[in-house]
């Protein structure tokens, strides 16, 4: 009878240890869970590169601003994002270098766009009125009179217009969020996308309306090819 209850015990006791074994082991290996229920913040990357809309320029930023003029190989800037008229908080979001290499526009994590002379490394303005809802691609016109951000996700592209960051419009680059691209030429932005089963496309500045920047509407350029 006493070894039954001594076994009884035992096995308890041996129960009760890997019960307190696996919620330990749980707990020290618990997965992150869903990516994208993380801030922005810890998903935004420590430096961002990119190049100006002419391929002139190249700026990188982390958590100094270098800017080279890609031709001649020179640095023609180096600053921090500090005070002045404006204090930057959070991290780089993304960063356009507009094509005369002497201004550069900066999105934050907390979705506010911020303009910079590259000479003096002093903030010119910034827009905390305009905040996108999702972030991708932030780039000057080639002719440097717009900015632009294209949203990924959204498929959408908000158009600024430069000096003062004034918000124009939006372009829709298709209803079903399918695959697009754009081309950035001198006079113009042209975007195509897929929209069923035909390629569309959309303009922007639309020529016949000079009075108001605007897209033109969607024109189909032909039918998408069978898988």
């Amino acid at each position: 009878m006493r070894n039954l209850k001594t076994k009884i015990l035992f096995g308890t006791g041996l129960l009760f240890l890997i019960a307190a074994f696996m919620m330990l082991r749980s707990t020290m290996y618990k997965p992150a869970g869903n990516p994208e229920s993380s801030t922005s913040e810890d998903s935004l990357p420590d430096s961002v590169v990119k190049f100006s809309a002419d391929s002139n320029f190249r700026v990188v930023y982390d958590s100094l601003v270098h800017v080279w003029n890609v031709n001649t190989g020179t640095k023609t800037g180096e600053f921090t994002l500090n005070g002045n008229d404006f204090t930057f908080f959070g991290k780089v979001k993304d960063l356009a270098m507009h094509p005369d290499g002497k201004k550069l526009v900066i999105l934050s994590d907390e979705n506010i766009l911020s303009a910079w002379d590259i000479p003096s490394g002093k903030c010119l303005l910034n827009n905390p009125d305009y905040s996108p809802s999702e972030y991708g691609t932030l780039d000057f016109t080639v002719n440097g009179k717009f900015l632009f951000l294209v949203s990924f996700r959204e498929a959408t592209v908000d158009i600024l217009r430069w000096p003062d960051l004034k918000y124009l419009t939006t372009g829709n680059l298709g209803r079903y969020r399918n695959s697009f691209s754009w081309e950035n030429l001198d006079g113009k932005l042209v975007f195509v996308f897929e929209e069923g089963d035909y390629l569309f496309k959309i303009e922007f500045p639309d020529g016949s309306n000079s009075g108001s920047p605007e897209f033109t509407l969607p024109q189909m350029v032909s039918e998408t090819a069978d898988e």
